[in-house]
């Protein structure tokens, strides 16, 4: 508020999501311009929004090649794998299918690295004792460049930041928004990766135990469509995000 009303010039707000949360529109309304971490341009209250992409830590850009980031993890080098995960929280809707189909998933040789957060830990714990060649589970992952880097397909939600590192390493993913987002913020970012062909989004209310399975192993033994929307993922991916903030920064200030 001081830099709008005073002599000051205002500095640019960034919202990381295709469409901004209340208080973002509030702090928007007080600035000369935006800069969006999504990858659409449009106006924001009026004001121009250049495309900046969202930046990465650090600890993100530190690549691992698949082989070692799977045995990092303790999991089979030479098998398909699926990387399951739905923030610092989980997903528990997302945990519930995933273990539900675990089986199914052992049977085509599919293995999982699923982080369900640590309040559904003990809840999906059962399911992995019963197939212990269904792959990994942990409740929290700090080395989330390997994780990445390990994975054929994820299987997550559709936050910004997520969206960010998926396009970074080229995942192809499947995205189930979450459905009680502000806005539905989540289904908005989701169609970003969805309509070119990174991803595919799938309504968390479409999902079920009966089905949930066969979907995934239909994508997860596609090799040509993995292959082509891991090329589309990289095509979003703004690598450079933190310098072209710096510059809109400067920029506003100048």
């Amino acid at each position: 508020f001081r830099a709008r009303f005073s002599d000051r010039p205002a500095v640019l707000t960034h919202v990381a999501d295709a469409w901004p949360a209340r208080d973002e529109w509030t702090r928007e309304k007080l600035h000369d311009r935006c800069g969006g971490g999504e990858w659409k341009v449009g106006f924001c209250d009026g004001k121009p929004v250049k495309v900046v992409g969202t930046p990465l830590r650090p600890s993100m850009r530190e690549r691992s090649d698949k082989e070692g980031a799977r045995e990092h993890f303790g999991l089979d080098p030479n098998r398909r794998t699926v990387l399951v995960m739905g923030g610092s929280q989980g997903a528990r809707r997302i945990n519930q299918l995933v273990a539900a189909s675990l089986p199914a998933f052992v049977e085509r040789q599919i293995q999982v690295l699923q982080i369900s957060g640590p309040l559904d830990h003990d809840m999906v714990r059962p399911a992995h004792e019963e197939n212990p060649d269904a792959g990994v589970l942990l409740s929290f992952c700090r080395e989330m460049q390997a994780a990445y880097a390990a994975a054929d397909l994820a299987i997550c939600r559709s936050g910004a930041s997520t969206l960010t590192e998926l396009s970074y390493y080229g995942t192809p993913s499947i995205l189930i928004p979450y459905p009680f987002a502000a806005d539905d913020h989540q289904a908005r970012n989701a169609e970003i990766f969805s309509e070119p062909g990174a991803a595919v989004c799938w309504p968390q209310e479409d999902l079920n135990e009966e089905n949930f399975a066969e979907r995934v192993l239909a994508l997860a033994s596609d090799d040509e469509t993995l292959e082509t929307m891991s090329a589309r993922m990289v095509e979003l991916a703004i690598p450079n995000a933190a310098d072209k903030v710096a510059q809109e920064i400067v920029a506003s200030v100048a």
